[in-house]
């Protein structure tokens, strides 16, 4: 089955960019998928109408778009901080890969856009309304490629509450009426895959701020998805079938996740707990309270995990099978 990758909200973070397209371009994906927000952060809600100002951002879109072109071909919406024209406004040569409310075949699988986000609305450059999206057709399609995510998911939740969901419930109706995936961004802190029915549906986190990581998916075919966090070396697969992704055993190390449990994950060379990525914690590792740490090594690489059932930078679904320490 074909192989895609799966790049988030770039926001014109090209560190954080270059590394997953390195890595994509490593696992030899038949072609890319990107979830919007693509440009650099600028603009703001949109608003202006300094040439200056946009003529600065559409260069940063097109150079997003031309650094995952040379990897392979794409398909791309455009999210809330961008502009619904967006396609355009770049031209033919720039804007190509666009399927934005339209159908486009990549490796042989059909890709069906929707591109902003809803319902809430904050003045960014392209919202909708749910009544918007249950108006608009459902062509038939192997992928929905959505910037929002589906509503009450592990997908759309946000880092201020436990049980605080932001999704589209007009998303979330169409995943579980497909048979196939969705792919989705716009809350960067929740890379999480779940099923509504047949679909399965993924977020791969977002690469630019807030919460942005150099992390990224693999979606084989429409079964299965690969989530990998490139920073920390850790990630999991969720999917019906066997990954063909078999790492050995002194290569990679697993950890089983039978808990719902946030957890914190970050580099230390003395021990101490560093940055602020979370991940599903393993309860084999005995992480049941609040600040209780352990190590995982590999090599020279060192790892803490902490417990910490409060705050949420990655969420950990309930269907994750296990969590792979690169």
């Amino acid at each position: 089955m074909p192989l895609l990758a799966v790049i988030g909200d770039v926001h014109y973070e090209l560190g954080h960019l270059h590394r997953c397209l390195a890595r994509a371009a490593a696992r030899k994906v038949d072609g890319l998928l990107l979830v919007g927000d693509l440009g650099w952060h600028g603009l703001g809600r949109g608003r202006t109408s300094d040439p200056a100002v946009w003529g600065r951002y559409l260069r940063s879109v097109a150079e997003v778009l031309a650094a995952a072109r040379a990897v392979g071909p794409i398909a791309w919406v455009p999210g809330n901080h961008d502009p619904h024209d967006l396609a355009a406004r770049l031209g033919p040569i720039d804007g190509e890969g666009v399927c934005d409310g339209t159908v486009r075949t990549l490796a042989g699988l059909r890709i069906y856009g929707i591109g902003g986000a809803g319902p809430a609305r904050f003045g960014f450059p392209y919202e909708w309304s749910e009544a918007e999206i249950f108006a608009r057709p459902s062509p038939d399609c192997d992928i929905i490629l959505s910037h929002t995510p589906p509503a009450g998911t592990p997908l759309d939740l946000v880092a201020r509450g436990e049980d605080l969901h932001v999704g589209s419930e007009a998303i979330r109706a169409r995943a579980l009426a497909h048979r196939g995936a969705l792919v989705c961004g716009h809350i960067h802190e929740s890379p999480a895959a779940t099923w509504l029915n047949e679909c399965l549906c993924f977020n791969p986190g977002g690469l630019g701020a807030p919460y942005g990581a150099a992390q990224m998916g693999f979606l084989d075919g429409t079964d299965a998805v690969e989530w990998e966090q490139l920073d920390l070396g850790v990630g999991w697969r969720r999917g019906r079938i066997q990954s063909r992704w078999k790492p050995s055993r002194s290569t990679y190390r697993r950890l089983t996740l039978n808990s719902v449990t946030v957890a914190r994950i970050a580099p230390t060379n003395q021990g101490g707990l560093v940055g602020h990525h979370q991940v599903g914690a393993a309860s084999t590792l005995g992480l049941e309270r609040p600040g209780q740490s352990v190590q995982v090594a590999r090599a020279s690489f060192n790892t803490t995990v902490r417990a910490d059932r409060i705050k949420r930078h990655y969420s950990a679904p309930r269907l994750l099978s296990g969590l792979t320490h690169l």
